[in-house]
């Protein structure tokens, strides 16, 4: 039995009186006197400021703009949750979605209201008696101490044999966070011989993904009982998936998993990274959304948020450019955009958003130096802000300068975040590297080829217009490519019968070299003559 029940600090969080008065009259005849109340999201909060509480009791189901899975993530991300605080959910709704984010949360227990007098006052006795008696677990775990929580579920094992199950799961959890998965494996298996829970087979298997180890755990997932109404069964197949750069599949898990649990923001956010590196925009788009309404009124609610909205919106407009669409999307977005405008510490994120605006529109020069004064800044440091880096050097053909930003997105990718979403920007930054390394392959062939057609004579000439025509195809905003085109063109009458639009091509080449170039510059260069005689010079064989 805990003493000095009289002296411990209780919150009871929910918007009913009647349920407060109950669990009221409940806690006093155990003994606890020292109650305090909230009756809405926003209270919990500032009373957590004022008081370290023994004991929360708090409604899952607030008609407000925080469910209790929130409410607990806004008490932990602001370090007003104390590790001996004992967290206990109340709901009055036995909804399986419900009850699948309240076991998400990791809560000390939960409650199915009407409340039974008896087996309510145990339960939460036993649950403070569980934190108090493992409370230098949680501590440590609470400071991301790994090594010394494992070392403190050694030594209260043979304390606290009633316990074991949890020593054993923290145990393990302790030795996945710090990377000692073969031990972590051990440990689960151990659990799992002993007791067989569906749960202990999800634990096994991540820590199985983690090493790398697919086939195993992928044995060990298709032993789960009900795997189709399990959200943890999809989001461990997702990982599978992922791993095997079978992206749509991974998705299809997440996707599924969301529709069985309320909780938690990461797999919306994962969807929309892997819908990104998988070139899914309209996901990327749908997702990114339901993130950003999720979170609404939460310690995400801010300008990064909002950024990362914006860029997804952009990065579909980039690739299914629709003018009349864009400018509509654009006045909508308009709010956000001058949001960030007016922060001074964003002016970088600022300068990407209208050169990235103004590639949307054609206007090439005005994008390129956008982006180029963007890189000069180095105020870049995460991880999607230089991958918004990377995407338009790419789409600019900025090529050398955007393989020297990769390293500094894979630097930015932190360890801290939630594991699903740091292998997400892993598999982000992948597709990018493998984008750039196919780029530069053929561009290599090419040039090669070109190389061994040192001759402009005419009978070669459709070879060679072929070969920079597949470059242009690759880097369609190279100025350098495309006014190599214009000028070859403009050395002699020719005769093309190649697979090319040639004058379409010509013109493509013209819209990029007349951006790109000011009017000195092509003045300098008496381009207007060339792009004439280039236009002149081409017979096509009929």
């Amino acid at each position: 039995m805990l003493p000095n029940l009289n002296k411990r600090k209780v919150l009871i969080a929910d918007d009913s009186k009647l349920v407060t008065s109950t669990i009221t009259s409940i806690l006093k005849q155990s003994g606890m006197d020292d109650i305090s109340y909230a009756h809405k999201p926003e209270e919990i909060i500032r009373l957590c400021e004022q008081t370290q509480f023994d004991l929360i009791l708090c409604d899952y189901n607030f008609q407000a703009s925080l469910n209790g899975f929130q409410i607990l993530e806004e008490l932990q991300y602001s370090k007003l949750l104390p590790a001996h605080t004992t967290f206990v959910f109340l709901s009055g709704e036995d909804n399986p979605k419900i009850i699948n984010s309240i076991q998400d949360s990791d809560a000390d227990d939960y409650f199915i209201k009407p409340l039974n007098f008896k087996i309510f006052r145990n339960r939460i006795l036993s649950a403070m008696e569980r934190r108090a008696a493992l409370l230098p677990i949680y501590k440590h775990l609470q400071s991301l101490n790994f090594s010394s929580a494992t070392e403190a579920c050694d030594a209260l094992l043979p304390l606290y044999p009633e316990y074991s199950i949890v020593i054993k799961q923290y145990r393990a959890l302790a030795l996945v966070s710090s990377k000692q998965f073969v031990a972590a494996q051990e440990e689960y298996q151990g659990l799992l011989d002993d007791y067989g829970f569906d749960w202990v087979k999800i634990a096994l298997a991540n820590t199985l993904i983690k090493s790398n180890q697919l086939e195993k755990a992928q044995q060990v997932l298709n032993s789960v009982n009900d795997q189709v109404e399990n959200p943890y069964y999809h989001d461990e197949m997702s990982k599978i998936a992922v791993e095997k750069d079978d992206f749509t599949t991974a998705i299809n898990h997440l996707k599924q998993s969301i529709a069985l649990v309320d909780s938690g923001a990461e797999r919306e956010l994962v969807i929309t990274n892997l819908s990104l590196a998988n070139e899914s925009y309209d996901d990327a788009v749908t997702y990114i959304r339901r993130y950003e309404e999720k979170n609404a009124h939460t310690f995400r609610d801010e300008i990064y948020t909002k950024l990362n909205f914006t860029r997804c919106y952009l990065y579909r407009a980039l690739n299914n450019p629709l003018s009349n669409c864009f400018e509509s999307l654009l006045s909508g977005l308009n709010p956000i955009i001058s949001d960030i405008h007016s922060h001074p510490q964003f002016k970088t994120h600022a300068l990407l958003l209208s050169a990235h605006i103004s590639l949307i529109r054609g206007d090439l020069k005005s994008a390129t130096s956008g982006i180029k004064q963007a890189l000069k800044t180095n105020e870049l440091t995460h991880f999607y802000d230089l991958y918004h880096l990377c995407v338009l050097l790419e789409r600019c053909s900025l090529l050398e300068e955007m393989e020297s930003v990769l390293p500094l997105a894979h630097s930015a990718i932190s360890d801290l975040q939630h594991p699903s979403i740091r292998r997400s920007q892993m598999h982000m930054l992948k597709k990018l590297k493998e984008r750039l390394l196919e780029a530069q392959l053929r561009v290599d062939s090419i040039r090669k080829q070109l190389s061994e057609k040192k001759s402009n004579a005419t009978l070669g000439m459709t070879s060679h217009f072929d070969h920079y025509f597949k470059l242009h195809d690759l880097f369609p905003h190279s100025e350098k490519i495309c006014l190599a085109i214009v000028k070859l063109a403009s050395l002699r009458p020719f005769a093309y019968h190649g697979e090319y639009r040639i004058f379409n091509k010509l013109n493509e080449c013209d819209q990029v070299v007349t951006t790109a170039y000011s009017r000195e510059e092509l003045s300098t260069m008496s381009y207007a003559a060339m792009y004439q005689s280039a236009k002149d010079n081409i017979r096509l064989n009929s």
